[in-house]
C-alpha cells in the first residue's frame, strides 16, 4: 500500500526534507515526466470541498469536470483519477498526494477525503501514493476506525534531540529584546526580569509540562 505518515517536531524542516527528497527523485527524467503531484495543506484546504477543488486545479482537470455535479467525494475523486488514464492501469498516470498539516484533515467532516484517498491508494483503481506530514505524535488517535483500516500504518518519526535546557534557551531567545532595541535601558531591565521569571519554579514546571507534551516550537509559540 502506497501510504506513508511522517511525524517530526518541526513541520517546516520536515516539508523541506520532503521537497529535497522529491527534487532528487525528479532528476530522473522518466519519473519527472510521468508523475503528477498534488500538494494540500490542512491550513488552506479547510474542508473537503475546497480540497477537491484544489486537487482538480492541480491536476489541470477543470475543463474535464466543467459543470458536472457529483453525488459523493468518492465519485468525484474516482472521476478525476479516471480522467488521467490513457489505457489500462499500467498506463495510468501516477499521482503523489502530499498532505501538509495532516492532522487538520482529520477534523474534516467524517474524514471523508482521507478515507477515499486511502481507499484508492490501497485498491487497484489507480497508481496513487499518499504522504501525510504532521507534528502530532498522536495523529493516529485522531483517525476514525474505517480510515485506520485503509491506512498502511507505515510511519516515520523524525525527532530532534534537544534537551529541556535547550528548550528553556529557546523560550529565552523568543522573549528577549535584541541588543539593538531602541531603548537600551528598557531592554536591559526587560531581559533581567525575564531571566528571573524563567528561574521561577512555577514557570519552569509549566515549561517542563509543555516540553514533555510537545517539543514542537509552534506549540511553544502558542503558549507564549
Amino acid at each position: 500500500p502506497s501510504l506513508l505518515h511522517v511525524t517530526a517536531l518541526s513541520l517546516c524542516l520536515l516539508s523541506q526534507l520532503l521537497r529535497d527528497a522529491l527534487e532528487e527523485i525528479l532528476t530522473v527524467r522518466e519519473i519527472k515526466d510521468n508523475v503528477l503531484q498534488v500538494q494540500l495543506n490542512g491550513l488552506l484546504q479547510t474542508d473537503d470541498r475546497i480540497a477537491l477543488k484544489d486537487i482538480t486545479r492541480q491536476l489541470n482537470l477543470e475543463n474535464v469536470v466543467g459543470e458536472r455535479v457529483f453525488g459523493s467525494i468518492a465519485e468525484n475523486l474516482s472521476f478525476l483519477l479516471e480522467a488521467l488514464k490513457t489505457g489500462d492501469r499500467t498506463s495510468s498516470c501516477p499521482v503523489l498526494f502530499v498532505l501538509d498539516e495532516f492532522d487538520l484533515f482529520a477534523h474534516h467532516k467524517n474524514q471523508t477525503l482521507l478515507y477515499n484517498l486511502f481507499d484508492i491508494a490501497q485498491s487497484a483503481q489507480a497508481p496513487v501514493a499518499v504522504i501525510g506530514l504532521t507534528c502530532r505524535l498522536d495523529v493516529m488517535e485522531l483517525l476514525e476506525k474505517r480510515v485506520k483500516s485503509r491506512f498502511s500504518h507505515r510511519q516515520i518519526h523524525l525527532l530532534n534531540s534537544f534537551t529541556f535546557s535547550d528548550y528553556q534557551e529557546g523560550v529565552k531567545d523568543l522573549l528577549s529584546l535584541a541588543p539593538e532595541f531602541p531603548d537600551p535601558q528598557y531592554s536591559e531591565k526587560w531581559n533581567t526580569n525575564l531571566q528571573v521569571l524563567l528561574e521561577n519554579k512555577s514557570v519552569e514546571e509549566v515549561l517542563q509540562k509543555q516540553f514533555n507534551t510537545s517539543k514542537d516550537m509552534r506549540s511553544l509559540h502558542m503558549l507564549l
